[in-house]
């Protein structure tokens, strides 16, 4: 009798087991798979994708390499793309690990936010999707990559397709301020003429204060625009003049011309682009100096 007891409760326990099993494995799947950290690209260099494509259901921005610089096509012109926002994408791409892995369901995909938003990329001589989710946490998103079923969470994706303007905005005025040797700057009333002589900087005999000229070449060389026009509107409106800035800069002249677009805008042209940019006042203001701005401390 007793024996047979034992023999039952025996049984019971391991039915029990077995059920429990039943109802978990998929969880014990997960978490020691979660519990393997794998990254998916271990040998590749961020220069191994030369073309990204972001795609979602509304638009698609293609990027692509050429010349060691990176462009995109946007209203049929091609323009530089911005390379700090490609290289972050790059980089969380070459940094990914597939060490959290919340779902192996595929029914399951459309509520994490897989489907509409992917990223497009070649790497290896074979094609990579990389399915961009909602977001999960601060800064991080539910992943799917090709037609795998794993959907995992990594990091750096978040403001992919948020970013609005992958463009480069940059105006670059000034590629190296400490091989600025002259700056004129003349809004039409008002002429004022820096010269470098050896490290110190003049008006006329005037010393100013080189502190100052060097937060000025700062904004000049960080100069970002609100947009960049293709078409040349100079040419078909009337637009005054409100500043004119030269700069020579290792013995080369360089030309800036302010044109008043609106009270919130102002074009911008200069001789190293064929594109007119965009600028907002206040990055305007900060370049309007005259000699009474560089002097003192």
């Amino acid at each position: 009798m007793k024996r047979t007891t034992t023999r039952l409760i025996t049984l019971i326990i391991s039915l029990l087991i077995l059920v429990a099993i039943f109802f978990i494995k998929d969880k014990l799947t997960l978490f020691f798979a979660s519990k393997k950290t794998s990254q998916l690209f271990p040998s590749q260099k961020v220069g191994s994708i030369d073309e990204l494509r972001l795609k979602n259901a509304n638009a698609e921005t293609r990027i692509y390499l050429r010349n060691n610089q990176w462009f995109l096509i946007k209203d049929g012109m091609e323009y530089k793309a911005n390379e700090e926002l490609v290289n972050q994408i790059l980089n969380s791409i070459f940094s990914l690990k597939k060490e959290e892995v919340v779902s192996r369901n595929k029914n399951h995909h459309s509520v994490l936010g897989i489907g509409q938003q992917k990223i497009i990329f070649r790497l290896g001589g074979k094609n990579y999707t990389l399915f961009i989710g909602n977001s999960y946490g601060i800064d991080k998103n539910y992943l799917r990559l090709n037609d795998e079923d794993d959907v995992f969470v990594g990091a750096g994706f978040n403001t992919v397709f948020s970013t609005q303007e992958y463009r480069d905005l940059a105006v670059h005025f000034i590629n190296d301020e400490t091989a600025v040797t002259a700056i004129t700057i003349d809004d039409g009333n008002q002429k004022t003429t820096l010269e470098k002589r050896s490290t110190d900087w003049y008006s006329g005999k005037n010393k100013i204060s080189r502190e100052k000229v060097d937060f000025f070449l700062n904004d000049l060389k960080t100069l970002q625009a609100k947009n960049i026009i293709k078409e040349n509107v100079l040419e078909t409106g009337y637009y005054p003049n409100a500043l004119n800035i030269f700069v020579k800069e290792n013995n080369q002249e360089k030309k800036g011309e302010f044109f008043i677009k609106d009270q919130d805008s102002y074009y911008l042209k200069v001789q190293s682009s064929p594109f007119l940019f965009e600028i907002a006042p206040a990055s305007f203001e900060s370049l309007k100096k005259t000699e009474t701005d560089f002097i003192g401390q």
